[in-house]
């Protein structure tokens, strides 16, 4: 499986946020939010992207609220840009 993960910062760096294609072909906008360890993106209601180190994963709530881990050890495969 694969998950396309595509970073942004506004220009006066107030906002950070990723774009993220992931397996089943649907395309998340998550922003950047506070994280005590490596860096995190989450609306907080649905899905919750997290990178430690070099490697990130994919959480979901499920139909009970708790969260999941539905995609991990992602690590990058290039640092490329994805066309728009």
């Amino acid at each position: 499986e694969q998950l396309l993960a595509t970073y942004y910062t506004l220009l006066d760096r107030s906002l950070g946020f990723v774009r993220l294609r992931i397996p089943d072909g649907r395309l998340l906008t998550l922003p950047s939010v506070m994280s005590a360890d490596g860096e995190r993106f989450s609306t907080d209601r649905d899905f919750t992207w997290w990178i430690k180190g070099q490697s990130g994963f994919l959480q979901q709530r499920d139909s009970e609220g708790a969260w999941r881990i539905t995609v991990q050890n992602c690590d990058p495969e290039s640092e490329q840009q994805s066309p728009q």
